[in-house]
């Protein structure tokens, strides 16, 4: 089992998450049938497993995207929602092989009937796409939920990156509220865990900024990206200081490379972002915590449709789970958000 999870993290660090998906698969379901799902020894295995699929998910959402857009991009203009996902996916969004796209290519049918096909592979692939980011937040619920009981630095800084996943699969299916609340909980925990100067606190903070950009609570969303910009001066500071202590050419040049994309691209980009937010708040007007509950609540009752197809589970409860594709399942997400909830009121108080 272990030999399966190193094999996994090997093709998952060379992006064949394909691959690394069906040795993770393996390894979960080993692990399921001689521990019990919730186990602490599964944790490893969930964790990259749930991963592995969020990754395939995406590179299907990418490729589909990329060819939708293609067909519409001289008549229509891209509206700021998508720019500003791609901005929080940027690092992990992967795209298809060219050769494979080429090769689609070359058989294509004509007219009506290439547009039957195309529109029937794309709702396939979507559908495909759907299934795997379900049992992505399965896996990767089942994994916070193991963590959360478990000691340890390293354990620790499992799951914020889980509730950091967890956020981003909630921001592709466009539930804000619900990644408000996973990207919280990995700030609060990534807090905990790293220095003020840490660009993992920096990304945490910054997904944290979008997903209340997008529920339209802007003070929360301007109060995040100027903590962003914090830690990044933050960091600026420290290397700084390692470059006065340093005679190393390499290392000098490494330090000297970092703080010009810091102070030259992403400080600039951010006073950018936090003006045109600004500008926009003004515009709109500050939402108070009384319409933040209200919006939170339509936009939950309106999502609870879609949502209860796409959003998985909360609990993995049969090793049936852990193989891919499974079928789409009905889900209170209710009941998930009030846990979320509680736990949220628990640690303010």
């Amino acid at each position: 089992m272990a030999e399966l999870i190193e094999q996994g993290k090997r093709e998952y660090a060379l992006k064949h998450f394909d691959t690394a998906t069906d040795l993770f698969s393996d390894a979960s379901r080993e692990l399921v049938e001689k521990f019990g799902e919730g186990s602490p020894e599964c944790a490893v295995a969930f964790y990259w497993y749930g991963n592995a699929l969020f990754n395939i998910a995406l590179q299907k959402s990418t490729f589909l995207g990329s060819s939708n857009e293609k067909e519409t991009e001289e008549d229509s203009e891209q509206p700021d929602l998508p720019t500003a996902k791609i901005q929080k996916v940027g690092k992990i969004l992967v795209f298809e092989d060219e050769e494979e796209g080429d090769a689609e290519q070359a058989d294509e049918p004509e007219n009506g009937e290439k547009d039957n096909e195309t529109g029937g592979a794309e709702e396939e692939q979507e559908e495909e796409e759907e299934d795997d980011m379900m049992l992505a937040w399965n896996i990767l619920d089942l994994t916070r939920t193991i963590l959360e009981k478990m000691d340890g630095e390293e354990n620790q800084k499992m799951l914020a990156e889980t509730y950091l996943t967890l956020g981003d699969i909630s921001l592709e299916l466009e539930q804000w509220s619900r990644a408000v609340l996973d990207y919280s909980d990995a700030v609060k925990l990534k807090s905990k865990l790293f220095p003020p100067s840490n660009r993992q606190l920096s990304e945490s903070y910054f997904k944290l900024a979008l997903a209340y950009e997008f529920t339209e609570e802007y003070d929360k969303a301007l109060e995040n990206l100027k903590l962003t910009s914090l830690v990044l001066q933050n960091r600026v500071s420290i290397l700084r200081d390692d470059l006065r202590h340093t005679t190393d050419p390499e290392k000098m040049k490494e330090v000297e490379d970092e703080i010009k994309e810091i102070m030259e691209g992403m400080v600039p980009e951010l006073d950018e972002k936090i003006k045109d937010l600004e500008l926009i708040r003004d515009q709109v007007g500050t939402k108070f915590p009384g319409d933040a509950a209200t919006a939170s609540k339509t936009s939950d009752a309106n999502g609870a449709e879609t949502f209860a197809a796409a959003a998985p589970s909360k609990v993995v409860n049969d090793v049936s789970n852990l193989v891919k594709k499974k079928p789409k399942v009905n889900v209170d997400t209710d009941a998930v958000m009030e846990e979320k909830s509680a736990k949220k009121a628990k640690l303010e108080d």
